[in-house]
């Protein structure tokens, strides 16, 4: 669950195929998620929504599993506002489809 401003979204990933597992395992996932979060680029793009900052998550306290894997960051708005935020990828199997909303 991830909580912006007020608004909530949840975003479930569900992998049904091992080769798909294979390519996504944790330390990579992981390293991803941690390089897009340090990048200007990606700060830069949150400029236009009023976020002046990121703080990325410490990653030695963050839950990475095989099954889920969470990161915790922090939004600084141009305002001093501190908007806590979840990023979370779940590999548990689903009976439906994914869905994002």
């Amino acid at each position: 669950m991830t909580h912006l401003g007020g608004r909530s979204w949840q975003v479930n990933y569900f992998y049904n195929n091992l080769q798909i597992r294979e390519v996504f395992h944790v330390e990579f996932l992981r390293d991803s998620v941690m390089k897009i979060i340090g990048s200007i680029s990606f700060q830069n793009e949150l400029k236009g929504f009023g976020i002046a900052k990121v703080l990325p998550p410490d990653i030695a306290k963050a839950k990475q599993t095989e099954t889920t894997q969470r990161f915790k960051v922090h939004l600084l708005t141009h305002q001093g506002e501190d908007l806590y935020t979840k990023v979370e990828f779940s590999r548990r199997k689903s009976a439906g489809n994914a869905a994002a909303g």
